[in-house]
This record gives structure tokens, C-alpha cells and sequence, in this order.
């Protein structure tokens, strides 16, 4: 009996080769096939833009950003959003490139820790299931579109697409635990008392 295992970004490139009706690859190193290293690069582009809307499983809660020996704090690599946890210090502390600055007093010298929430860019293997597939359906349609753009396989392809957000959003909510009367700015506000 064969182990099933979480897609693998390989399995979600040969889904995007698929589409187009081009042969699978037995490798992510095989760059020397011009539609895969387009479909590898929309999968990226697509997860980027996915992942940065920010969810339960790659954004981080008053994360810890230390400062280095220079007194410059600088924002992880990976990361995609970054805004300071602490209320007063929103539009104080911005991002500028990969480090914070402090409009106040007009320097990169920060000398202190800083707690900032943070979405960060996850690779494709450390993903849940739900949105590597979403993921991947997004990709297969966008690059089927821009490489072939058939109109029946698109409208198949999109429904797929509708059908994994959705298993995405109802995992999302199970995973992040939402609660109206907790987490609705309308009720936290009073607006509906």
C-alpha cells in the first residue's frame, strides 16, 4: 500500500504542466524546460500572494525583533507584512526594507527590542494541506490562462479554485478559532449593543 503524503511543490508544478498538456517532471532541478520554470515561478508568485493576505498558520502575534550590534532592527527575510503590535507605536515604526525605522526621530537606530505582528512567507512544504491545494488550483488556472487560455478549461478550473478556497476558509476558521462575540470589531466596539 502506498503512504499518502501532503502535496509536494513538485506534484503542484507537474499540476500546473498538466494543464497545458505538457509532460510532468521527475524534478524541481530539471530547469532546463522553459514551461516548467514559468509554472515554478507562477506557484511562487501565486503562494506570495496567497500568504500575504496573512493567516492563522504564517502570521505571528507580537514576534520579538531584537536589535543587532549596530542598534537596527531588522525585519526577518521571509517576512511579508510588518506592523508593530503596540498601538502607539503604528506610524512610528515603519518597514524600510528589511529594516525598521522610527519616523519620529528620523533614524534606523531603533537600540530596543520591538514586538511587531508579522506575516511571513512559508515554503510550500510547510504549508497545510488546504492551502497548498488552493495554492495550486490558483496557480493551474492562472498559468493555463496565460499560457493557453481556453475558455472551457478555465471555467472548469475556476470552479476547482472556488471549491479549495472554500475547504481553505472553513479550515482557516476551525484552525483560528474565530469567535463572533471575540473577535468582531462590531461587537468590541459596542456598535451592535
Amino acid at each position: 500500500m502506498e503512504l499518502l503524503t501532503p502535496t509536494s511543490e513538485l506534484e503542484a508544478v507537474n499540476l500546473l504542466l498538466f494543464t497545458i498538456g505538457e509532460s510532468p517532471l521527475n524534478s524541481l532541478e530539471d530547469a532546463g524546460v522553459v514551461d516548467a520554470v514559468l509554472a515554478h515561478n507562477v506557484l511562487r508568485d501565486t503562494s506570495r500572494s496567497i500568504q500575504k493576505k496573512g493567516w492563522s498558520w504564517n502570521h505571528e502575534t507580537a514576534f520579538s525583533l531584537c536589535e543587532n550590534i549596530e542598534g537596527e532592527v531588522v525585519i526577518p527575510a521571509s517576512a511579508l507584512s510588518f506592523l508593530p503590535t503596540r498601538k502607539q507605536e503604528r506610524g512610528v515604526y515603519v518597514q524600510r526594507g528589511q529594516r525598521v525605522y522610527d519616523r519620529v526621530e528620523h533614524t534606523y537606530a531603533i537600540k530596543r527590542t520591538l514586538l511587531a505582528d508579522i506575516t511571513f512567507f512559508l515554503p510550500f512544504d510547510e504549508l497545510p494541506e488546504t492551502a497548498r491545494s488552493y495554492i495550486s488550483t490558483a496557480s493551474a488556472r492562472r498559468y493555463q490562462a496565460g499560457r493557453i487560455g481556453s475558455d472551457v478549461l478555465h471555467a472548469f478550473s475556476k470552479e476547482d479554485e472556488l471549491r479549495a478556497l472554500s475547504d481553505l476558509m472553513s479550515e482557516e476558521t476551525r484552525q483560528a478559532d474565530y469567535n463572533f462575540f471575540e473577535d468582531s470589531h462590531s461587537v468590541s466596539s459596542g456598535w451592535l449593543r
